[in-house]
This record gives C-alpha cells, structure tokens and sequence, in this order.
C-alpha cells in the first residue's frame, strides 16, 4: 500500500470481514490506535474515522469503486475543485467523486482543518452562498484571488498610466508607513460579499488573511468599532473618484434589460458617499458618451435615486417596434401608451420626431392627421350639405375622444387647417356652431340653426299668449317672460329625432315643464339642451319675449275693457316694430357718416390743383349714396307706414319698388341691412300696369290717394328726393343735405320713431363695427373684384378715416390713392392688379397681400407692410 493508496474489493473482502464480537478489522484497530496516539491532543477522532474513503471519480478510466486514503481523496477532491473553478456544492463533488455526500463532508472537514498546516496554508475552506441558501467548499487561493481581483476593481485596478498609476495589495501593504492616504476609492465588505456570493464573514476572514498586519491599520481597510468587522477597504492612491464612479457604474447598468430605478439596480448602500445628483449626471454621462447603451429620465426638480429611471436601449429598440406598429395601424398614439411602452414623458416629442416625423403632437395624443382628421372632414361636409349635425366623437377613436383638450385641438386647429383647401366648406363650417367637451363634441350646420330659429316666432307667440293669461290672472310679474327652454327643446327635438335620441343616450331625459337653465354655464343636460343654449339663446331671444308678452298682455286687456284691436298676432306686430327699429337706426347712421365723408372730400379737393374734376367725382358720389342708400331708407319707411296702417293690400295692388340692382341683393340689402354693405341697391316707386298694359297713373300721385292728408303727401315728397330724374350730378348735394334735413322733421309724424342722429360718440362706435365686419367679409370673400374693393374701403377708412360705400364711389377713390402721399404705390398697384385678374388667375400670394393691406389699422402700419413684403 505505499506505492499505490488504493484496495480492491477482492482484497478487501477478505480483509474487512468483521470478527463475531463486532470490533472493526485488525488492520482498522491497528491504524485506529496509531492515529488516537498522534491525535491524542484532540479527542475527536474514533474508531474507524480515517482510515479509508470509498470512492469512484469519473477521471478514472475503469470506473470501478476503491478505497482511497485519507491523502490520496484530499488530493483528489483538490484536483476536482480546481478543474471546476476551485468551488463547488457537496452535491456536485459526490458526482464527480462518485461518493456519498456525507463522505464528501468528511473529506471536506479534513481539508479545512488540516492539522499542523497554519490558517494561511489551508488548501480548501467550507463556505455559504447566501444567494441559493447552499453550503459549499471552495479552494483557499482561489478565493484569494477572486478577492483581490474585486478589490483593485473596486478600488482602481491596474493602469498603464504613470501619473495615475495604482498599485497591488502587496505594494499597499508595504507602504503602509506613509500615513498621507486620503480615502478616494472604497468598497464595502457587503459588497463584495454581494458579488463573491459569500457572508460578511468569511470577506472579513479572507480579508485577514490577505492582508494580514496591514488589515489592522486604517491605510487600507476600516473595521467596525463594536465587533471589529471589516466594513470598507480603501485605495488611497486612485487619482480619479469620478473614473472609478463611473466604471462602477458602467458595470452595474450593464446587463440591464428592462426599465428600472437606480436606486434598485444599485441598492441603497450604493455611493452612500456620493449625492444622487452626482450618481445621476455620471450615468447620463455614460450614456451620451456611448460607455452605456440606455438613457436616464428623472423629473428635474424631484432627483433622486429612486425616481431615476434607466432604460436600455435594448428594451427601447422593442418598444418602438411595438409603437411603430399601433401607429400605423391606427393612426395615433395616447401619451398614456408611450408610457406603458417605455418612453418617458419628457421623452415623448423626442420620440415623435425620430419615429413619426409627419404625425402631430397634441396634450395627450399623438395623431396622424389624415388618418384622424379626414374622416372627421367627411362627416362635416355631409353635415352640411345634409343641413343638420354631427356627433364628431363616433368619428374618432375613444381613447381621444375622451381627452377634452386634444378633441378641441383636433377640431378647433388641424380640422379647420383641413377644410380650408375647400374654401366653401371652409366658410359654412366657420358659419355653423360646435360644442367640444368632456362629454360631446358636435357640429351643427348653419342652415339647420336659421331652420331652428325660424320655429321661434310661433312657439314664442303661443307662450307670450299663455304668459299674459298667467299675468293677468296674478300669477306673478312680467320679470320673468323669457320662453321655457325645454319648450324650444321639444320643438326641435321634434324637427330633429337624431338629436333627441342623442339626448336620451346621454341619460338626459327631460319634458315641456321641466324647468332647464338658459345658461350655457349651467352645467351639461346633453346635447340637444346645449345646442338650444349656445344656437337659439341670444339677447335677441329674451327681447322677442319680452315685447311678445307686453304685446299680447296689451291686448288682453284692450279686449277686456272692449277696445277694438287689430286681427293680427300681437307678437307679430312687436317683432316687425323691432326689426324695423334696428334697420332704420342703421340706415340713418350710415347715411349721416357716408354723407360727411364725402363733404370732406369736397372739401379737400378745393385746396388741391384738380379740385374742379373731383368737386365733379365728389357730385357723383353723392348722387349714388342719395339712389343708394336713400331709396332704400325711403322703402323701409314707406312699407313700415303702409304695414301700420294696414294698407299693404291697397300698396301692392297699385304700387311697387323697382331695384336697378339684382332682386336678390336689393332684398338682402333692405330685409337684414348689414354695416357691411358696400354697394346699396336703388329703389324706384313704380305704379303697376292694369290688364291691357297701360300704367295707372303716376306713382306718387297713387301715394298721396292712397294716405289722404300729410302722411301721403310726406312720403310722396321723400321719394320725390330721393328718385333719378333727369337733373344734372350738381344738384345732388343739395338733394343730399334736404334728403337728410327732411326725415329729420317727418320720420317721428310717419313711423313713431325719430330719425336717429349721428353724435360722434354713436359716430365711433359704428365705424369700428363696420370695419370689423369688413374684415369678415374681405377674408371669406373668393371674389378678386370683390376684395379688392373690400380692401380699398377699409384702407381709406383707418388711413384717411373716411367711410364710404357705393361701386363708383369706391373705384373713384382708389383713383385717388395714386396722389396720396399716405399710401405707398405698391399699394395701389396690387389692388389695381386684382381687379383686373379672373378670380382662377389671381396669385395666392397677390390676395395675401391686398388682405393684409386691408387689416392695416393706420398709414404707419400700412407702410410697414410694404416694408416686409420688400424684404
């Protein structure tokens, strides 16, 4: 046996046969005594205890069981744990020993205790990993030089640089003697015990081991000072902290794949020397730099390391891929989904721009215009020509529908974008109303509001009927008179079922005498109560009733006391009163302002070399505002005369107003006079023909038969004025002036209400809003003749603040603009340039700029626009 360690079962068969008495072999007694008389110090070794191991290694070619010495399976477990990585689990050892676990154990105490052999001599040592809860047996030198692989990592490694040079354990340790270390670069012993998958114990074990008399002092390594465990080590001598931060840092963030905090990927012990800011701005360094593939998001003003959020680029890559695909194929993405997908808040535009380049970006959303926006146009237009509305939000995906601020953005901004390459949709969407809110977003058209207002008149003359009974009766003061809006509500609903099942499907069900607030504050009742709110309601409204309600109380109580009263709705007679109260203020303000300007103009024409040809041009002008606007002034008092007197029938069976304009524009001129008329139609008082063709008699003398005494004859004497004859322009100045001089003195005597005078308060307030309606009209017009009439106006009304209207009027004055010092000729050219282009050749950038020129509040302006359009 000492040539070779081991036995074969055929010799020890016969050899390890047990005696009767049970006592172990002579050979085990022997060697059992001898081994009890070496260790007699001990007291621990029996009987039998080490004496031989059966094994079987898989390194051995015959694989048959053997019985191996104490020295001979020491070696061999040795052999196996350095083949292996110098550490390995019981289990694993039995395997490759081809031994009990337990016999592995056995052989693995006589390893880790090696009797004579100093601690620092040890071949192998027992171990715990605290990660899989598993003991295990590890070479010595092995896990020295693992241990000091960590360290110099930790703490500065090796360098090629001779000015941040780093040097070994060993090298520290003899220099230990300087005493002038600053602590720069340090480890925890926690640390290391995280990455060597050991306990705290066996690092501080190791540790005195490697380090030895060194340990003790605080050149290297600093120990608690209750128990004396080493905590952190220390390279005093590393010049880079940030470096060494960073490569910390670099390794931890490595093999990351999923977003995660930092405080979680590196643990709260992490850098307890170092501020979060400092730990946040090296890993966004890391990342800029391209050391780390990831990025870092953080709220700026709340840093810290636990809402610091990495996300590898790995994760990122996959998470687009996934966005990519739901934006194609649906059209948009809720900031909601970016986050879910990985992508921070504050990192969303970024991702916008880098993935979807075209795709718009909103509050919540991020949209594909023509995925979201075209079906939303086709749903408008249809609303349009059909004349009624549209629920917008059955039109787009719910997830925006509900974000309030994205529909308003959507419809508000991109949707109008849309609609302007259709100018005429363009227009008619601006005309109609929309309500966007949390609960609704819907269109109504302008044709179905004007079909809606026009159930008003009757629906309002049947409550003002029943609201004069009520007062009459005492049941309370005429302060409340305005009409119930659930009444209009029901009337609509009626014209318009789709609305009111809307309304139903929005759980707001509701009857004639619930009583709904006017409001458009009040709250959300749905969307045929919000349609009555923000389309029907107006002061206009509340006027109607009002004066509906005295007019029918009036005449219930002239009917009580035996009055004869007239067979008309009384509703009716106060509405056309008011009306007629409105236009004939307007037509009185804009006669008096158009008539001054033109004075003016006279005026300044004296003081120039060609005052005799526009003292001419000034006559003719007035002549045109006199057949224009005063024909129609002098209809409007003659028909309003005729209707309170009941003559219509007499009227327009013998008489009737000739236009010398379009009947179309004569009635739309006079019906609903508008302070952006540029052009008044020309009314003539005409006798009609008899059945053989011949006229009745002369239309003025038909005036005066038909109003006996001065009202006949008043009337007669203003159209007399007002009508063409065959007097020359000079006299329309003074035709002018007496037109103006006599409805002062006759308008209260025909039509109860007085001519309205033009103060220079009343004066202001007019001016600005006709310009404001101007500027209306000159930005939907499409008409090139139109605009550039349009524009001239309003630039001789802020630059020269002169109002005027009438077609020769205007193109006489633009004549003049090329005298006037105040406006640049370039001006001048443009508006020339328009009128003269058919409206498909006009450039756009020609109506851009003559639209500009119009919007010009003052010379200054006006020339400062020229300026840029040079430049």
């Amino acid at each position: 046996m000492t040539t070779d360690p081991t036995i074969t079962w055929d010799i020890l068969s016969v050899l390890a046969a047990a005696p009767l008495d049970g006592d172990p072999p002579f050979f085990a007694q022997r060697e059992a005594a001898k081994q009890k008389t070496d260790d007699a110090s001990d007291g621990e070794v029996e009987v039998g205890e080490a004496l031989f191991v059966e094994a079987c290694p898989l390194r051995d070619s015959g694989c048959f069981p053997a019985l191996y010495s104490r020295e001979a399976i020491c070696n061999e477990f040795t052999n196996i744990l350095m083949l292996h990585g110098g550490r390995m689990s019981s289990m694993e050892l039995g395997t490759w020993l081809g031994m009990e676990e337990d016999d592995v154990a056995r052989v693995g105490e006589w390893l880790c205790r090696e009797d004579g052999e100093p601690s620092t001599k040890r071949r192998a040592c027992k171990i715990f990993n605290p990660a899989i809860q598993q003991h295990a047996f590890a070479l010595v030198e092995s896990l020295r030089a693992r241990l000091r692989e960590r360290i110099e990592w930790h703490c500065g490694g090796s360098s090629s640089s001779n000015d941040e040079y780093i040097p070994s354990l060993e090298e520290l340790a003899r220099s230990s003697q300087s005493g002038e270390w600053a602590p720069i670069a340090t480890v925890t012993t926690k640390n290391l015990a995280r990455e060597l998958d050991l306990t705290c114990d066996e690092v501080a074990w190791l540790l005195e081991e490697e380090l030895g008399s060194f340990y003790a002092s605080s050149a290297f390594a600093v120990t608690c000072s209750k128990s004396g465990v080493p905590e952190e080590v220390y390279n005093r001598r590393v010049a880079d902290r940030y470096r060494y931060l960073e490569r910390q840092l670099s390794s931890a963030l490595s093999g990351v794949t999923a977003p995660t905090s930092l405080e979680k990927l590196l643990g709260r012990d992490f850098g307890e020397e170092e501020s979060a800011a400092t730990i946040i701005a090296a890993v966004q360094s890391l990342s800029e730099s391209g050391d780390i593939y990831g990025t870092l998001s953080f709220p700026p003003k709340q840093a810290s390391l636990a809402n610091a959020i990495y996300t590898p680029h790995i994760y990122s890559r996959g998470q687009r891929k996934i966005a990519d695909s739901f934006y194609r194929t649906n059209g948009y993405l809720t900031t909601k989904k970016c986050i879910a997908l990985g992508v921070s808040r504050n990192r969303i535009e970024d991702f916008v721009k880098e993935s979807f380049p075209n795709a718009v970006l909103l509050t919540q959303s991020i949209i594909d215009l023509d995925a979201i926006c075209r079906p939303l146009e086709i749903a408008v237009q249809s609303s349009i020509l059909n004349k009624t509305f549209v629920d917008l939000r059955t039109h787009v995906p719910a997830d925006i529908a509900s974000r309030e601020e994205d529909m308003k953005a959507i419809i508000d901004v991109h949707l109008v974008a849309l609609l302007r390459e259709q100018p005429q949709m363009h227009d008619a969407f601006a005309e109609g109303i929309r309500t966007v809110n949390g609960d609704m977003a819907l269109f109504f058209s302008r044709e179905m509001v004007e079909d809606c207002k026009a159930l008003l008149p009757s629906i309002v003359e049947d409550y003002s009927k029943q609201r004069a009974k009520e007062i009459a009766g005492g049941e309370g003061g005429g302060e409340n008179d305005l009409i119930p809006l659930a009444s209009v509500a029901e009337a609509v609903g009626k014209k318009y079922p789709d609305l009111l099942v809307l309304q139903s499907d929005h759980g707001h069900n509701f009857d004639a005498n619930d009583a709904i607030s006017w409001s458009n504050d009040a709250g959300n009742d749905g969307p045929l109560v919000k349609f009555c709110q923000c389309a029907i309601f107006s002061s206009e409204l509340q006027r109607m009733c009002a004066r509906s309600v005295k007019a029918e109380l009036a005449q219930l109580n002239d009917t009580q006391h035996g009055v004869s009263v007239s067979s008309q709705a009384a509703a009716k007679i106060a509405n056309i009163g008011e009306s007629f109260e409105a236009s004939f203020r307007t037509l009185c303000h804009l006669l008096q302002m158009f008539s001054k300007s033109l004075d003016v103009i006279g005026s300044r024409a004296q003081q120039s070399s060609e005052g005799e040809s526009i003292d001419r041009m000034v006559d003719r002008m007035k002549r045109e505002l006199l057949l224009g606007c005063g024909s129609c002034l002098a209809r409007l008092i003659t028909e309003y005369y005729s209707f309170k007197h009941e003559g219509e029938t007499e009227i327009r069976s013998r008489l009737f107003f000739e236009s010398c304009e379009e009947a179309g524009n004569a009635t739309a001129a006079v019906d609903g006079i508008d302070l952006a008329t540029m052009n008044f139609p020309s009314y003539e008082l005409k006798c009609r023909k008899d059945d053989s063709g011949k006229t009745l008699s002369d239309p003025l003398q038909c005036l005066r038969s038909a109003y006996a005494g001065s009202p006949g004859l008043s009337l007669s004497q203003m159209w007399s004025l007002c009508s063409s004859d065959d007097s020359s322009n000079s006299d329309a100045g003074k035709k002018l002036k007496a037109f103006v001089e006599f409805l002062g003195e006759v308008c209260l005597t025909l039509v109860g209400v007085p001519f309205s005078i033009l103060d220079k308060k009343t004066e202001k307030k007019v001016l600005a809003a006709r310009r404001e309606r101007l500027l209306e009209r000159l930005d939907k017009s499409r008409d090139n003749e139109e605009m550039a009439r349009c524009a001239a106006i309003l630039i001789y009304q802020q630059v020269k603040s002169l109002p005027i209207a009438g077609i020769d009027t205007a193109n006489a004055v633009a004549r003049l603009f090329e005298h006037d010092k105040k406006i640049p000729p370039e001006v001048t050219q443009d508006l020339l340039t328009l009128r003269t282009c058919d409206d498909s050749d006009a450039p756009m950038s020609l109506i851009l700029r003559v639209k500009k020129y119009g919007s010009a509040k003052n010379a200054k302006a006006l020339a400062s626009l020229v300026d840029k359009e040079q430049h």
